[in-house]
């Protein structure tokens, strides 16, 4: 979480000059999310398709 939110901490500063908290909250739970979908649309697109 620490990681994502020193993460979220960049991106919220590269639109807006002052910090806060609650938006760089946000932003941190949107890029976890993001990281999570692509992992699992990369595991499910990776998936051979099963004989019957």
């Amino acid at each position: 979480m620490l990681f994502m939110m020193i993460i979220g901490t960049w991106v919220h500063l590269m639109y807006s000059g002052d910090i806060s908290s609650t938006e760089i909250v946000i932003i941190a739970y949107v890029l976890m999310l993001v990281v999570f979908a692509a992992g699992f649309v990369y595991q499910w697109l990776r998936r051979k398709p099963q004989r019957l």
